[in-house]
């Protein structure tokens, strides 16, 4: 058994053999994974898990694999030594052999130094996976094609023994002490265990799930003289038993049933007890059910999978040669067997599962927060990463003059500059809930509303705008200190409908959203200056209770028929409440560039209002540099719009101070400002409950 995840919806999907590959579908949104067919006068290792997923490798003469130039396939994983293994054509076998790597070479999850590969084979180097592809090969497999069922009635009623189990299972029948039987007794332990130590040897090592189940069934029929056997493991979220693996007597017709006993398996799975069990084809009670006498089932043993205590399943296996083919004592060992079988079962499943969590974690970190990341892992909330019609909030930014600005800079400078700025970008976005979705050059997209919604998405998406434009003016403070150039951003929001969902490439999905929508995002985006931020009408109308804006002239864009309106977003409330009753007490996170001149000394300052309360109390202040500044010195602040005129002047005196970065080079503070004289912007932007409008509009510049 093949399985794979599903690049669209990240659900797992399995293939029977790898003759089964091209024509593999996802079960839950049908998505093909688009494997080619077979060639039929080649070998080829085709990939299916990795960077090369898709593409396939003919086997000439060999194939090599590793990091260092030169090998056939350079894989770029740090797991993966320089000259790590090789696939080589010997006459008419091919055989895969480990180049003394630091990680190893695996073949159906098994470590090899040297070993000759079948059709159907799985070749894995760190997390590259090669599925092996022979001429005239076929993978058939009798857990394929065999057909489990559990049958309305139960086909067993003489049951010989039943072993309950234990936590500490003995080995040792009761016998009387002393003599001749005790020592057989004791040599027939002797046995049990050598050969569960054995069986242990032989499937602790595997890894795969699927693999470890067929090696189990195999050992068991090479130890017990059995025709038939399956194994059934416990669904962990139907909690239902499920047929996993089949295996059948070589001489045996693979397309027939294996039938067993619903009976017998409740029983075995109610009361945790082994059972082994003789047919009834000699009662009249059985005489019309046909499948039973066509089988011609005559012993059967059925044990449970229990490992800590958790039931995993249970190991059946049957004979139709004679009613006494199995005993006691072969029950009591193929309970042993199932008992190290569980264990190594449970560890193949955790292993497995914190493998999908590892890649299912690396997947989403790329464009969810962590805390979203964690929630998704532990299914506290479940994703829709299918083709989906959803309400989002879009967010884009982007630097003004970023063109010129690089032809004015090393490479290596801008380089590093836009890396420490995505960096700080990208946790606020996070912070705030949103969902990176991508970079476009310079630009940032962010989407709230998916995969992940909440109420409140349009209000975080502007709180997150705002905070962008804070971050970025704290940021451009060091570059000043570096003697760097600072960056100025420009950013759009709008609300709408779009279908979201990964898309793309078989090669390469990402989770993205599409539509008109996402284009007005943008064009709005386009519209801005340095320093502003700007909101759709559809944004405002669900926000409009919670934010202060400025309503601009209507606008056509490129790509939108008809005139738009547009917004410049200057704060937006903090609290989450939406009663009257706290309304003198509310604060609003804000931002705007100012100027801050200090009355003692006469300096200016640069500066930004991030934070304002309501009723002019007083707001919050950046300040660069702010090494001369103390509590209780006066201020005077003006705002500094791009587009506007005079917004008036405020004075007020310094409350509270606290350093934000403190060094030889660079000396920023935010500081608290109560007003003492407030200016008519101020006294203007919370004096009335809609948009500003004419006074602002007649004052721009």
């Amino acid at each position: 058994m093949i399985e794979l995840l599903c690049k669209s919806c990240q659900a797992p999907v399995r293939a029977a053999t790898v003759d089964d590959l091209p024509a593999l579908r996802c079960t839950n949104c049908s998505l093909a994974f688009g494997f080619p067919a077979q060639r039929n006068d080649q070998a080829t290792l085709l990939c299916i898990a990795g960077d090369f997923e898709g593409s396939e490798f003919p086997i000439a003469d060999e194939v090599s694999f590793g990091r260092a130039p030169g090998n056939t396939v350079k894989l770029r994983e740090l797991k993966v030594s320089r000259r790590h293994a090789a696939v080589r054509r010997e006459g008419n076998q091919f055989f895969v052999e480990d180049m003394q790597s630091g990680n190893g070479t695996y073949v159906n999850d098994r470590l090899v130094s040297r070993q000759e590969l079948r059709h159907g084979d799985l070749v894995k180097i760190a997390t590259t996976v090669f599925a092996v592809r022979l001429p005239g090969g076929r993978a058939r497999d009798t857990q394929r094609d065999s057909q489990l069922v559990i049958g309305e009635k139960s086909i067993f009623e003489q049951t010989k023994f039943e072993l309950e189990y234990k936590s500490h299972q003995t080995l040792l029948a009761p016998t009387v002490r002393g003599g001749t039987k005790e020592v057989e007794a004791l040599a027939k332990a002797n046995d049990k265990l050598r050969i569960i130590y054995e069986v242990t040897n032989k499937i602790s090592s595997i890894l795969n799930l699927e693999t470890l189940l067929q090696e189990v069934l195999r050992v068991v029929f090479e130890i017990i003289p059995a025709d038939r056997g399956a194994i059934l493991l416990v669904d962990e979220e139907s909690q239902e038993l499920q047929s996993s693996v089949v295996k059948l007597r070589e001489d045996l017709d693979p397309s027939e049933a294996l039938i067993i006993s619903r009976s017998i398996v409740s029983k075995v799975v109610q009361d945790r007890k082994s059972l082994l069990t003789s047919d009834t084809q000699v009662d009249d009670r059985f005489a019309a059910v046909q499948s039973i006498i066509s089988q011609g089932i005559r012993s059967a043993m059925s044990v449970p999978l229990i490992c800590r205590d958790n039931l995993l399943g249970v190991l059946h296996i049957d004979s139709s040669r004679r009613s006494d083919a199995f005993n006691e004592d072969n029950l009591q060992l193929l309970t042993g067997i199932a008992g190290q079988a569980a264990i190594a079962i449970e560890n193949a499943k955790l292993l497995a599962r914190i493998e999908r969590e590892s890649q299912m974690r690396s997947d989403l970190q790329r464009y969810l927060s962590p805390a979203l990341v964690d929630q998704v892992v532990t299914k506290k909330i479940r994703l829709d990463m299918g083709g989906t019609l959803r309400k989002v909030t879009i967010l884009f930014s982007d630097i003004r003059e970023f063109t010129p600005l690089s032809e004015q800079i090393p490479a290596q400078e801008v380089v590093s500059t836009m890396n420490r700025y995505f960096e700080v970008m990208v946790d606020v976005i996070f912070k705030y809930g949103g969902t990176l979705d991508k970079f476009i050059g310079d630009a940032t997209m962010a989407v709230w509303g998916t995969p992940v919604a909440h109420p409140l998405d349009p209000l975080l998406a502007v709180r997150a705008a705002l905070d962008m434009q804070k971050e970025l003016f704290v940021l451009n403070c060091r570059f000043r200190s570096e003697d760097r150039r600072p960056l100025r951003m420009g950013i759009g929001v709008n609300t709408g409908e779009v279908v979201s969902g990964n898309m793309g490439s078989t090669k390469r999905m990402e989770y993205t959203v599409i539509g008109k929508e996402v284009n007005l995002a943008q064009r709005i985006e386009t519209l801005t200056r340095a320093n502003q931020i700007f909101i759709s009408e559809a944004t405002y109308n669900e926000i409009k209770d919670w934010v202060r804006v400025i309503e601009l002239d209507p606008t056509t864009v490129k790509g939108i028929k008809g005139p738009i309106r547009v917004y410049y977003l200057l704060a937006a409330r903090v609290d989450d409440d939406e009663g009257d009753e706290r309304r003198e007490h509310e604060r609003y996170k804000f931002f705007v560039p100012a100027v801050a001149i200090h009355e003692r000394s006469g300096e200016t300052m640069e500066s930004a209002v991030v934070d304002v309360s309501r009723g002019g109390l007083g707001m919050q202040l950046l300040l660069h540099p702010s090494h001369k500044i103390e509590q209780g010195d006066a201020l005077r602040v003006r705002l500094a719009m791009e587009g506007f005129g005079d917004l008036g002047e405020n004075r007020g005196v310094v409350v509270h101070k606290n350093s934000v970065f403190e060094t030889d080079d660079l000396n920023l503070a935010q500081v608290g400002f109560h007003f003492t004289e407030v200016g008519e912007y101020f006294e203007y932007l919370f004096s009335g409950e809609g948009p500003l409008t004419a006074r602002l509009q007649s004052s721009k510049a």
